[in-house]
């Protein structure tokens, strides 16, 4: 897999992230589906070309028309927060990129079922070819 050194810092960023806020989370560490959700979807493809290289910092970044996607250990927090169950269902409203809901998509990593979603226009094709090729609807 392309950018796995990237990919493995984002990882060590994001538990250095989960161990800074434990007293506000009340989280030590994260499920380690979280994590494995985190190491499989490749944010590279969620970001501006010019910008694949930078995915992986722990930040925001910029994707067009006035958004942004949310830093890695945002997403990896919000999600591990939600306490998924195999039984879960999300409705995620205002998806963005779709890369959060690529990463509560992932079979059995994260386990929530009935998760679609609609590319947003805005996205244009990268969103579409996003959802397609995570298995989204």
């Amino acid at each position: 897999m392309a950018f796995e050194r990237e990919r493995q810092q984002m990882i060590a960023d994001i538990e250095s992230g989960v161990a800074a806020t434990r007293s506000m989370t009340g989280r030590d560490q994260l499920d380690p589906r979280v994590l494995e959700a985190m190491r499989h979807v490749p944010r590279e493809d969620f970001v501006p070309d010019d910008l694949r290289r930078s995915a992986f910092r722990d930040g925001a970044l910029p994707v067009g028309h006035g958004q942004t996607i949310s830093q890695p250990y945002m997403v990896a927090i919000m999600t591990d927060l939600l306490e998924l169950t195999p039984h879960s269902v999300v409705l995620e409203i205002g998806t963005g990129t779709g890369y959060q809901a690529a990463i509560l998509a992932q079979p059995g990593a994260v386990g929530a079922t009935g998760l679609q979603r609609r590319a947003d226009s805005r996205t244009g094709p990268r969103g579409a070819k996003q959802t397609q090729r995570d298995g989204l609807r």
